[in-house]
């Protein structure tokens, strides 16, 4: 004869727990996915108008940590060379121009350099994905007309939708972005203020040092392609600087990328995939910034904040660099997810008397995507001083005012003594 023990309900809670765990997951994990995406490979295309003196597309090699620097091969009159029969999809297309002011050939031109992420994987909608790196060869040269801006074709092959099923338009999908360049003169006494607009990296004293550039990316009317989960782009978030910029994604991202002078420049493109209604940034209404006495007062309204979770602030000392957070954590929004906007301030105490501070405002949305706003200025009042004498004199008595404060002191008295009277009546 067997006998079965009695379970304890404490084990029988616990395995219930457990299991409804183990059913969430699995029901979760059934609910949750997410695009494919392959290889992203950038074309340039022609420059506008009057070609730039000596101007020409380039491949180079594929280096994922580094600019690929000095190109293998270039051509002046195709441009089908950037993925020729002796380049691959994988390598970095250039394009390079000027007659150089040291040395010569293309590798000491200037020029831009595109190298895609080779392999994209798995993304999340609206999340960060690395897109490529972005190089700026900025070289010392003679050129007339210079080079202002250019479009490149990013194609992203092995599109898959969130069931793994290919878009209607294929897998296979090229993105246009354009290239707006800002080729400073070099020498800042040519400047106002003899200051160079976007900083001076190499001293012009230096053998062709000088003014920094700026390098502009934004985006043309959006290729779409469609999945069962709807209509999806490639939308690009920014520049971020650095070397390691690839390796994780770090915002705040800009569209605007300052580059220096006789220096190969890189920066990391990040972008998502997105519904194409889906806002990039938040609308704002104004972005002020108000010095005081002691400190900066920073204020900006909104038009919607659809798809916004928050804003960072940046402060620097001059209006090319984002500079340094100065909130401690992200500002929430004041309306997530509404059509209607808010109004914002922030005090920044940490100010110097007399100096003049650039802020950038960054917002975020839910996807974790950023855009940046800015930068505005702001100078910090020096205090007023006031003297021994000052005080005294606002602090005189007036006669009459003497004769006011006696009456008042006597009324209290009067009415005291009236309210003994009475009390002892009683």
């Amino acid at each position: 004869m067997s006998s079965k023990r009695p379970v304890p309900r404490r084990t029988t809670r616990l395995a219930l727990a457990l299991a409804s765990v183990l059913v969430l997951v699995i029901v979760f994990a059934g609910v949750v996915s997410a695009l494919t995406a392959g290889n992203v490979d950038g074309v340039w295309g022609d420059p506008p108008g009057t070609n730039p003196q000596e101007f020409r597309w380039c491949y180079a090699p594929d280096n994922t940590g580094a600019p690929a620097g000095d190109p293998t091969s270039c051509s002046t009159s195709n441009a089908g060379i950037q993925n020729g029969p002796n380049s691959t999809l994988t390598d970095e297309n250039q394009v390079r121009y000027g007659d150089p002011a040291v040395g010569s050939g293309s590798a000491n031109r200037s020029g831009f350099g595109f190298n895609g992420n080779n392999s994209v994987g798995v993304v999340a909608a609206d999340t960060p994905f690395y897109l490529g790196r972005f190089t700026h060869y900025n070289r010392p040269i003679y050129a007339d007309p210079v080079l202002t801006d250019i479009s490149i074709d990013v194609t992203v092959g092995g599109i898959l939708c969130d069931d793994n099923s290919v878009p209607a338009e294929g897998s296979t999908q090229t993105f246009t972005y354009d290239v707006t360049l800002e080729e400073t003169n070099n020498n800042p006494d040519n400047w106002p203020n003899d200051t160079c607009p976007y900083g001076e990296t190499v001293p012009y004293n230096n053998p062709y040092g000088g003014c920094n550039d700026r390098v502009t990316i934004s985006q043309v009317p959006d290729t779409e392609f469609t999945c069962p989960e709807g209509v999806r782009t490639v939308q690009i978030l920014g520049f971020i600087p650095g070397a390691g910029c690839h390796l994780t994604y770090n915002p705040p991202t800009s569209s605007a990328f300052v580059t220096a002078e006789s220096s190969q420049n890189e920066a990391c493109l990040w972008a998502r995939i997105s519904d194409p209604t889906t806002p990039l940034a938040v609308t704002l209404a104004s972005f002020e910034a108000t010095g005081q006495t002691d400190r900066v007062m920073i204020t900006w309204e909104t038009v919607s904040e659809l798809q916004n979770a928050g804003f960072n602030l940046y402060r620097s000392a001059n209006n090319y660099q984002v500079g340094e957070r100065v909130n401690a954590e992200l500002i929430p929004s004041q309306a997530p997810g509404s059509a209607q906007g808010s109004a914002y301030q922030f005090e920044d105490l940490d100010v110097t008397p007399g100096q003049t501070y650039w802020y950038s405002l960054e917002d975020v949305d839910l996807s974790g995507g950023t855009a940046l706003h800015g930068p505005v200025s702001a100078t910090v009042l020096t205090p007023t001083a006031v003297t021994l004498g000052d005080l005294s004199a606002a602090s005189a008595a007036s006669p009459s005012l003497l004769i006011a404060l006696a009456a008042a002191v006597l009324g209290v008295v009067v009415f005291g003594a009236f309210a003994l009277r009475q009390r002892r009546s009683i």
